[in-house]
């Protein structure tokens, strides 16, 4: 019994930590492909996911950001737009070159005034 009561005592907590997690951007994508290598794609299209503890938000700004290095300096590309996309959002930069390696990260602002933090490097 004291088993099943540790248990739910966790289980709560552990549910209630998730609720308050902050807004978040994640499963990023290029061409539908988790850090493609080779793409033969003039104009590149990203798609991510968000998350949030609170209910009914919703993307109203992205910021994309586009490097060959992984400090992101210098840059090759950002944009930030207000826009609820966020799946197959074109590449809409000066030409990449081809035979290069690109990293890029983005982060979003919600309906309630939140802007996540940058999305892991992809």
């Amino acid at each position: 019994m004291r088993i099943i009561t540790l248990f739910a005592v966790l289980f709560c907590g552990l549910t209630t930590f998730a609720q308050k997690a902050g807004l978040h951007v994640y499963d990023l994508t290029c061409e539908h492909h988790v850090n493609p290598i080779g793409l033969d794609a003039a104009t590149p299209r990203f798609s991510w996911k968000i998350a949030s503890g609170d209910e009914g938000i919703m993307q109203t700004e992205y910021e994309l950001r586009v490097s060959r290095e992984k400090d992101f300096t210098p840059l090759a590309f950002i944009a930030l737009l207000p826009s609820d996309q966020s799946v197959m959002v074109p590449y809409s930069g000066t030409p990449l070159q081809p035979n290069t390696r690109y990293y890029w990260q983005v982060r979003v602002k919600d309906n309630k005034g939140n802007r996540s933090p940058w999305s892991s490097i992809a």
